[in-house]
């Protein structure tokens, strides 16, 4: 594995797409959805149940992630560090959903509260036809215990 100074990783899964399931949406899915966030349920035009873009976020699966081993020296605890969604195609109640992960890049920052170690990934959204309907990026954050600035 690669390392840069107190950090290591799996640089061969670099922007490599891998699998990560499928998953049909129904309408069970939307209700729960809806449900526990407060959004509406919406249909288009011709009485189609769309899928609320957010959704999708509960439909990724960190599982894949493991591979990529990053590792800062003194890290024990990775926290999210954010998700951005972009929408290209609506989904509706029915479609198939094909997931994939990227692992796209990790690099250290060093502030005020010590060296922070970011993962990056793009998780990637795919209907029957294999058009992209929608790309995900989710990062990472490792820092190691410790006062600030040590």
């Amino acid at each position: 594995m690669p390392e840069t100074g107190d950090l290591t990783y799996n640089k061969e899964m670099l922007n490599v797409e891998q699998p990560n399931g499928s998953i049909t949406i129904t309408k069970d899915h939307i209700q729960t959805y809806c449900d526990a966030t407060g959004h509406p349920i919406s249909q288009d035009e011709s009485g189609r149940i769309e899928v609320p873009v957010n959704m999708l976020n509960v439909f990724f699966n960190r599982s894949v992630q493991v591979g990529s081993d990053v590792k800062l020296e003194g890290a024990s605890v990775g926290l999210n560090a954010g998700r951005s969604i972009e929408v290209f195609d609506q989904v509706f109640e029915g479609d198939t959903l094909d997931r994939s992960a990227i692992f796209k890049e990790v690099y250290t920052k060093t502030g005020r509260s010590g060296t922070m170690a970011f993962e990056v990934w793009e998780i990637l959204f795919k209907n029957d036809n294999g058009e992209l309907v929608a790309r995900a990026t989710d990062s990472m954050v490792y820092r190691a215990p410790g006062k600030p600035g040590k």
